[in-house]
């Protein structure tokens, strides 16, 4: 069985659950951990008498005894802290707290598992005995069996995707189960079909591409066949995505994969014996223009022809940015204002910087409906369209926020995604507020710099300012500019 990449490991957590025990709560003690935390509120210097017993057990005494009696105080503000070491050679099972004191008794109950007990063995030989991913589950949703194993059925990755994961488990299944080999193939279930929903729910190409590339192995993805051949290997994912309905399993995802690069190749046969040159456009009613990120055979960008009647603006003489902002004013990729001025100091907004991006790499301006608040009439909306169908721009939550001023970190992502393939794999000195940065923006910030296309000031990168017009032409123009 395949073992799933780490990254995906952190969804398959409802085995071992390690939770101190809360007295409204039961919770259950699991794998290494057999250490109940108990934490009550009593009056000063209080005698209280902690008994644990089975659950079983309806009248603890001589005959009937508990599994642990003991006796303690509370401290001077009536505080009972205590952590109590459960015992290797207990069953699993329910168990009790029975916590006495003058006037007031309380109870509380856990689960605790034990891999070695006969109750949780029973329960895994009751498990072999299973054939289906069904009957799996109609075992582990009885009585107490989930329990007896750590499973919690109430946990939201249980309820989510247990029937999946069940299905896995028996698909996998290598001879009979042991307690620790039924726990991986359950665990391994849970993040294969997390895996799996996070493909079928991508939004956008650049998501479902970095999916399947860190996920290849699981998903049995060949990138070494006639994935090779393809020159603008950004295709086969856009391909991917328009077919997305296609994917139904993880089996399924490698063959989406392998049709995507025949029709890939296809086109890409076509257009050579034409003798006509890469656009992007892919056939159907579908056109998406994309950044000339690989390095055979790149997309020419469209670039708007000149404005040869465009002179300057006033308020940009002695500016840093007036280079950068003439230059992309004179290929109309930028504009100023009717009194001749173009405020280099003001910020950008959201669907301003997506509208300069789209028109600086060659983006066609084609409404989609990605954003739930962008509507086609939107003089941003086939801008933003454009580079959120390309995985170039994100939202959120289904929103682009069109109105909202974009941040140097976000307006440095941006740029990264659409020139990443064309950066310098050199490490650059990071910048004295890297600690600012936020984790998703790192990356690109660094990688940026090592190109020149960002610079700080005074070794500040300063990421969450508010990027001003005259700081995104700049960026803008340092990236058109990497080779």
């Amino acid at each position: 069985m395949k073992k799933l990449i780490s990254v995906l490991c952190a969804f398959a957590m409802v085995f071992s659950c390690v939770i101190a025990a809360a007295q409204q709560d039961e919770q259950i003690l699991a794998g290494e951990e057999k250490t109940l935390k108990i934490s009550e509120q009593y009056s000063e210097k209080t005698l209280l008498t902690v008994t644990i017993a089975s659950a079983d057990v309806e009248n603890v005494n001589s005959a009937n005894r508990p599994v642990f009696m003991y006796l303690y105080s509370t401290d001077s503000k009536g505080l009972f802290e205590e952590d109590i070491t459960l015992s290797s050679a207990w069953n699993s099972g329910r168990y009790t707290v029975y916590i006495d004191a003058p006037s007031d008794a309380r109870q509380f109950d856990f689960f605790y598992v034990n891999p070695e007990s006969a109750t949780s063995l029973a329960v895994v030989d009751s498990i072999n005995g299973c054939t289906t991913g069904d009957e799996l589950f109609e075992l582990l949703t009885t009585d107490d069996n989930a329990a007896l194993l750590g499973l919690d059925k109430s946990d939201e990755l249980f309820v989510s995707y247990a029937k999946d994961a069940l299905d896995y488990a028996i698909e996998s299944k290598d001879g009979d189960f042991t307690f620790e080999s039924f726990e991986k193939a359950f665990n391994d279930g849970l993040a294969a079909a997390k895996l799996l929903e996070n493909i079928k729910n991508a939004e956008v190409y650049g998501e479902l591409e970095d999916l399947v590339k860190e996920n290849a192995d699981i998903l049995g993805v060949d990138f070494d066949g006639d994935y090779e051949d393809v020159k603008q290997k950004s295709k086969v994912f856009v391909e991917m995505f328009k077919n997305i309905d296609e994917i139904e399993d993880l089996t399924s995802v490698s063959e989406v994969f392998d049709d995507a690069v025949k029709k890939v190749l296809k086109d890409q046969k076509k257009t050579s014996s034409s003798g006509g040159s890469s656009s992007g456009s892919f056939g159907g009613s579908s056109t998406i223009v994309l950044p000339s990120t690989d390095p055979v055979e790149p997309i020419v960008p469209v670039v708007p022809i000149p404005d040869t009647s465009f002179k300057s603006y006033s308020d940009i003489n002695g500016h840093f940015a007036k280079d950068a902002v003439s230059g992309l004013s004179a290929k109309n990729i930028i504009s100023g204002y009717p009194d001749g001025t173009f405020k280099p100091d003001n910020g950008v907004t959201r669907a301003e910087f997506a509208k300069i991006a789209a028109l600086a790499f060659g983006y066609e301006s084609k409404v989609t409906g990605v954003f739930a608040d962008v509507t086609a009439d939107d003089w941003f909306a086939g801008y933003a369209d454009a580079l959120a169908t390309a995985g170039i721009i994100n939202g959120y939550d289904g929103m682009f926020n069109p109105n909202v001023t974009i941040t140097r970190q976000d307006a440095a992502c941006i740029i990264y995604r659409l020139i990443n393939q064309k950066l310098s794999a050199e490490e650059a000195e990071l910048f004295d507020d890297n600690a600012d940065i936020s984790d998703y923006a790192k990356e690109a910030v660094a990688k940026l710099r090592a190109s020149a296309v960002v610079n700080g000031s005074n070794n500040m990168f300063f990421p969450l300012a508010n990027i001003t017009r005259g700081e995104a032409a700049v960026m803008i123009t340092n990236a058109l500019n990497v080779k």
